[in-house]
């Protein structure tokens, strides 16, 4: 398990535009210190509910923290996977970043998977659901904390901010499950599941449980093999064969022999 997995490290909003803007600087080939530099001018007057406000105090917005180490932080485990990444955005145009940005998160930041996981089950059970309850369903892991609820929040919001979850027209904090994304790029689901996968502590899973994670309840998503998935990922996921249509998928660690488990 990495440390990824041991943090509840998920400490503002994270709006999709600034998602948008980070991984546009990156693909321009800025370097870490010139992105960190525009995304604090550009966050100062960035409103966590949306839009444009007054110039804030810089220690007031330190967004830049989370956006930049998605493609920064000294992970080699995640090496492959962010030049994946990078080669699919530069494909697509910016309005079809969203499930790349989604897959990210999740390998970068476990909690966001994880709270995206209990909003999908919450869904399969009702037809609108609340924070509280999401926040229910985590502390059941992580404990009845001020801090596991306050990140909670901020996942729930993100979500809102992406259009992955509808406010709902009842009482504040309630949601509705939104139109699904539609993902017709096997590339795109070979990094959403990878991205899954990352999320996950031992890193493996069954893979018809893999594609009707409720992790993904935002995005629809077809069936690929495991032979597939292991050609797409250009072997950062291996299998394990178990039957014709389905098999053990796993992050393939011998790829890098510098990342060292914890």
């Amino acid at each position: 398990m990495s440390k990824r997995h041991e943090k509840i490290a998920f400490k503002q909003i994270v709006r999709l535009e600034w998602m948008d803007r980070t991984l546009s600087l990156v693909l321009a080939g800025y370097s870490e210190s010139e992105i960190r530099e525009q995304l604090d001018r550009y966050l100062s007057t960035q409103r966590q509910s949306g839009g444009e406000g007054p110039v804030r105090n810089r220690a007031t917005y330190g967004m830049s923290l989370i956006l930049l180490s998605c493609w920064f932080r000294k992970e080699p485990e995640l090496d492959g996977f962010r030049e994946a990444l990078l080669e699919q955005a530069n494909r697509v145009e910016q309005k079809d970043w969203l499930p790349l940005h989604w897959a990210m998160l999740a390998a970068s930041y476990p909690y966001f998977a994880w709270v995206s996981e209990h909003v999908g089950r919450l869904f399969s059970l009702q037809d609108s659901i609340t924070s509280g309850q999401v926040y229910e369903r985590m502390k059941q892991s992580f404990g009845d904390k001020e801090m596991v609820a306050r990140n909670t929040r901020y996942v729930v919001r993100t979500l809102v901010s992406w259009g992955l979850l509808e406010e709902g027209k009842g009482k504040k904090g309630q949601y509705r499950m939104p139109s699904v994304y539609q993902i017709q790029d096997s590339r795109v689901t070979e990094l959403l599941l990878e991205g899954l996968l990352l999320s996950i502590p031992d890193e493996r899973c069954e893979l018809n449980t893999l594609l009707r994670h409720r992790a993904l309840y935002g995005f629809s998503i077809d069936y690929v093999s495991p032979q597939e998935l292991a050609r797409l990922s250009q072997t950062r996921i291996s299998m394990s064969q178990v039957g014709l249509t389905t098999g053990i998928v796993m992050i393939n660690r011998l790829q890098n022999m510098d990342y060292v488990q914890d």
